[in-house]
């Protein structure tokens, strides 16, 4: 029976991970990326990871495959402690995003412990066999009686996902309403979302510009002067006007200061958008894949990235925000000087 336990549970939280990557797609591709997958195969990656879990969760209910289940499940473990322990060695904390928006926090000893433990349990049920199965174990139970504990169950589980949800909602508002109050009731964007800690290693990517040459992080960084990204959006209402300023203040901090657009978009119309400013690098994500590696939230949004590959500002939401970290503000001026020593 502690077999059957074991392997049923396991099969749950395989599952309730995979449903919870699934429905926070963007969270997953930034988990990936942060984890050391190249952004270009973490959109495919956020739907294999939980197609695969999903998959071992349905292998270790029947017995006949259990030990099959088992054996996947471990493996998949142990692959995931790995990941976290080489992260934790390099002094690196990236998201988690076990569960989606259920649970998500810097990774740490406790996710390690976790899954090692979880790993654990796998090998044995994969040793032992996989007990009893699961009819002959509800072969005593009133039919009824059954199916009233399920529908109890999934009752539960829509109340609590669905409070979460309006938790999550109320919080946004009331954030929103203090800004407002803050700013005199006047709807401006300011430095609100976290993004990557000052100080970490930025993320690599590789994309192709407007040109279609393929364009990596440490490209921009050759030049030995810091890297501005601005992430642009065509669906953004404030991007397009801000073009005009971006460009000027390339054109001031020449030298001192390389800018770089990712935005979204084929070639031609990124070209017609961008409507003759003299930007060098225009790059194009897929969908927002660099954008959630580097955490960014929404857009227009910028973020500083220091000469040897460092996070060197927070993000910068919004024109006016944009302007004072590009324009080279004095605190933004100690940001990097730090992140260089």
């Amino acid at each position: 029976m502690s077999f059957l336990i074991a392997r049923t549970g396991l099969a749950a939280i395989l599952a309730l991970a995979a449903v919870a990557k699934l429905a926070d797609g963007r969270g997953t591709r930034a988990t990936l990326v942060e984890f050391g997958l190249p952004p270009v195969l973490a959109v495919p990656g956020a739907i294999t990871l939980p197609v695969v879990e999903l998959t071992i969760a349905v292998l270790l209910l029947p017995t006949p495959t259990a030990r099959w289940g088992a054996l996947a499940a471990a493996a998949t473990l142990i692959v995931f402690s790995a990941a976290i322990a080489r992260s934790l060695a390099r002094g690196e904390q990236p998201d988690c995003n076990c569960f989606g928006q259920l649970h998500s926090a810097p990774v740490g000893r406790a996710a390690l412990f976790r899954n090692v433990a979880l790993a654990g349990v796998a090998v044995a049920v994969a040793a032992a066999g996989p007990g009893r199965s699961l009819s002959s174990a509800l072969a005593g139970v009133d039919p009824l009686a059954a199916v009233a504990a399920a529908a109890l169950v999934a009752i539960l589980a829509v109340q609590s996902w669905f409070g979460y949800h309006l938790f999550r909602q109320n919080g946004r508002l009331l954030e929103r309403i203090r800004a407002l109050e803050e700013r005199g009731g006047e709807p401006q964007h300011g430095r609100q979302d976290a993004g990557l800690p000052e100080g970490t290693r930025a993320p690599e990517f590789e994309l192709p510009d407007i040109a279609g040459r393929r364009q990596s992080l440490e490209q921009l960084l050759a030049g030995g002067v810091p890297v501005a990204l601005a992430f642009l959006d065509p669906d953004c209402g404030a991007c397009t006007p801000l073009l005009p300023r971006l460009a000027q203040l390339r054109s001031e901090r020449a030298g001192e200061l390389e800018l770089a657009i990712l935005t979204r978009g084929g070639q031609a119309e990124t070209r017609a958008r961008i409507n003759g400013y003299e930007f060098d690098m225009v790059l194009l994500q897929v969908e927002h894949e660099v954008a959630d590696a580097f955490r960014i939230q929404r857009v227009p949004s910028a973020v500083l990235i220091a000469a040897d590959g460092r996070i060197a500002s927070p993000v910068a939401v919004g024109p006016s925000a944009i302007e004072e970290l590009l324009g080279g503000h004095p605190t933004m001026a100690v940001h990097m000087s730090g992140a260089k020593d």
